[in-house]
């Protein structure tokens, strides 16, 4: 992993950690964290705990935390390069807690809310993403909650032709 994905993937794994995360969990991924920095672990400690109680309150700032995490990441790295390989170790442990697999690329999908319309998770698309739209049969699933079978209802949008058999 590039240390430009390594600052990308621990910054977003980090911010998740502090918003998704329960308290004893929180206190270990901190700790983990502080530890980076034999210098200045006291100040990185106290900068968590003020991000997690901004975010905590404030969901809405998620993506300037990582972009505030990842400076700090870099800052942290660049003063001490022994520090890279602590941060790759956390980034598997964020990952493995977060249930997301650690891909050389980087890349994590993932859907958090209500979605309308069509969404599109991928690595890499070539050529665009052009109509989505399903014109086929299909069981329309909108609102439904898959806790056990799912009951849907069929739509079949093409003419039916009258059997003629018999």
């Amino acid at each position: 992993m590039t240390d430009t994905a390594l600052l990308e993937r621990a910054s977003t794994l980090l911010v998740t950690a502090m918003t998704v995360g329960d308290d004893h969990s929180w206190a270990r991924v901190r700790r983990a964290c502080a530890a980076l920095s034999s210098r200045a672990h006291k100040v990185v400690d106290a900068e968590l705990e003020l991000t997690r109680g901004e975010l905590l309150h404030r969901p809405e700032l998620a993506e300037e935390a990582v972009g505030e995490w990842r400076t700090k990441l870099r800052r942290l790295v660049e003063a001490d390069p022994r520090a890279a390989e602590g941060l790759r170790e956390l980034v598997r442990a964020l990952a493995d807690r977060q249930g997301g697999r650690v891909a050389e690329g980087g890349v994590s999908n993932t859907i958090v809310g209500d979605v309308t319309g069509t969404a599109v998770q991928a690595h890499t698309i070539h050529g665009g993403v052009g109509n989505t739209g399903y014109q086929g049969d299909h069981v329309d699933q909108r609102g439904a909650q898959a806790r056990r079978d799912v009951i849907g209802t069929q739509n079949n949008h093409h003419t039916r032709r009258p059997y003629k058999g018999q």
